[in-house]
């Protein structure tokens, strides 16, 4: 753009003129502008990308049909137990999504008023699909944010939380170990899709989303109260790191 005299500016003004510069599109017609030499039009080099194009349109369509039907599911307040999946949770969870619906750039602009810039910074795109799922555990409730990308499951959803008890309401701003359990959403949501199709990657976050809020509010009982069987260490680390890894042999959490 810059050997063209191509700002950005002028190039968000074209965009919007004639449509943004898809690269299978070009490919589709035998052009590649990578190069910096002049580019023409090449039949042979538009019928060696043909073939990954389609592949890659026929990916993205599976996807689509994947995460509609993970929607679908959690607009019904079901969360599946997906095959292949028994190792990376507990058999049983206490915490259950009371609350599945999209949400307008309105809502999202109110859900994160007030929040650190470092927060609302990571909600840019207006192309994104956003949602808000509340989670109940006894007389607490979770409420999350969740930004799906149009570029599902290549870029994982991000998950924005806040929590809301008797001792007022807990975000990532302020509490630590609700930055931890964001960062095991967001950060290590690969280990939930290891050897597995990613495309059902938001119905894991959420069964993730699930066991870990369990256990950031079992770790926050009073000592007497709490099942010292679920873990080996309590927290881990400077800043106090919960538990929130599942190890399921031998059936226990431990701290990253």
């Amino acid at each position: 753009m810059r050997r063209l005299g191509l700002d950005a500016d002028a190039f968000d003004t074209l965009a919007g003129k004639v449509g943004l510069p898809y690269k299978w599109a070009q490919w589709i017609a035998g052009l590649d502008f990578l190069s910096d030499t002049p580019v023409e039009s090449a039949p042979s080099f538009a019928a060696g990308k043909m073939e990954l194009v389609v592949e890659t349109l026929k990916q993205r369509l599976e996807s689509r049909l994947t995460l509609q039907q993970q929607i679908q599911q959690l607009d019904s307040l079901v969360v599946p137990n997906l095959p292949g999946s028994e190792s990376l949770f507990p058999h049983k969870v206490k915490t259950k999504v009371v609350s599945w619906n999209q949400l307008t750039q309105e809502e999202v602009d109110r859900f994160l008023d007030g929040r650190s810039e470092r927060t609302t910074s990571m909600v840019k795109s207006t192309t994104d699909y956003c949602y808000q799922a509340i989670l109940q555990h006894d007389n607490v409730k979770l409420t999350a944010l969740v930004v799906v990308n149009v570029c599902y499951p290549k870029i994982p959803p991000l998950f924005i939380i806040s929590v809301s008890g008797e001792a007022g309401t807990c975000t990532s701003d302020n509490d630590l170990n609700i930055k931890a359990l964001e960062a095991e959403l967001n950060v290590y949501c690969d280990e939930l899709v290891h050897n597995r199709s990613p495309d059902s990657l938001l119905s894991l976050q959420i069964r993730r989303l699930q066991m870990c809020f369990d256990v950031y509010l079992q770790c926050n009982q009073a000592e007497g109260d709490r099942n010292e069987r679920l873990w080996s260490r309590l927290s881990c680390g400077k800043d106090r790191r919960l538990p929130y890894v599942y190890q399921c042999d031998p059936g226990f959490f431990r701290p990253r």
